[in-house]
């Protein structure tokens, strides 16, 4: 079961441990007390009367206290059950709007790109053509971000083969300013969605937050492992890098929220890998480490 029905169901088991804690602890105690009951009948005759007064007030408040018990579990149990039903409802509802909406982002992004194609000669109107493609990429980076945070823990990742090659030549058309240069071919253990993801995170940050112009990706195989070590010649990161990938996580005025380094983190550990940052003198530079493909 993913983590996150986990989480889901983690209330209702909570809530049905209380449930059941709850009645029998009413219940130990409405034995208990008849069996005090019985002890003191069989002690004094002569409160018999009393003594069964009490049994009959021990045996009703203590019914009565079962049955709140079962009405407040019910209760709490309808609402939490209700509460994953809307929750649900509302995660589909997300998740069909972003991929209506990535569609319509995709068609615009082909539209801007030919028109930049046929209005080359026209500098004025390459540079807004320009922009306009650079803030669709940027936009539908954002959404692909949103959806996979909305789906984190419940989508399955399918790790495969995968050519590293294959995977920086296709994010890489995204941004065609952009030089990015592979030195060697690799094969990792990864989801190519995700892998994807990860790829378009780092290029995005390189070229929004660093100003980049060119990426350099280094392709080592250790030991089962092959690592990535992606550098760009950017404006870098100037502070401590351990709080890099922290969500909504602002380290100056005119940084980003830190959803696209905290996601390109977590699928590389949800794919058995990792992502460190590494110090560099000129630029940006992460190192992605991955299981070797068989």
């Amino acid at each position: 079961m993913p983590s996150k029905e986990r989480r889901l169901h983690l209330p209702s088991i909570l809530a049905g441990f209380w449930l059941a804690f709850s009645v029998s602890l009413a219940a130990w105690w409405l034995i208990f007390g008849l069996k005090q009951i019985d002890r003191m009948k069989m002690l004094q005759h002569e409160l018999a009367s009393e003594m069964v007064r009490q049994q009959r007030m021990v045996i009703w408040e203590g019914l009565f206290l079962i049955l709140c018990l079962l009405a407040g579990g019910a209760a709490l149990l309808y609402y939490i059950h209700q509460e994953r039903k809307r929750s649900l409802q509302i995660r589909e509802f997300f998740a069909t709007f972003t991929h209506e909406l990535k569609t319509s982002l995709a068609s615009l992004r082909l539209q801007s790109e030919s028109l930049q194609e046929d209005l080359r000669e026209s500098i004025g109107s390459s540079k807004v053509l320009s922009r306009l493609v650079n803030d669709t990429v940027r936009l539908e980076v954002q959404l692909e971000n949103s959806l996979f945070l909305a789906h984190a823990d419940s989508s399955r990742l399918i790790l495969e083969k995968v050519s590293v090659r294959k995977a920086v030549e296709a994010v890489a058309r995204h941004w065609p300013g952009l030089s990015v240069q592979l030195t060697a071919e690799a094969y990792v253990r990864a989801d190519e969605r995700a892998l994807d993801s990860v790829l378009k995170n780092l290029l995005q940050n390189a070229v929004v937050h660093g100003q980049a112009t060119e990426v350099r990706v280094d392709a080592k195989t250790r030991a089962n492992k092959v690592e990535l070590e992606i550098k760009d010649n950017g404006k870098g990161f100037k502070g401590d890098t351990r709080e890099l990938g922290r969500l909504f996580g602002r380290h100056y005025t005119k940084s980003g929220s830190g959803v696209g380094l905290y996601l390109a983190s977590e699928l590389m550990k949800k794919m058995g890998g990792s992502l460190s940052y590494l110090d560099a003198p000129n630029g940006f530079a992460v190192r992605l480490q991955f299981q070797e493909a068989a």
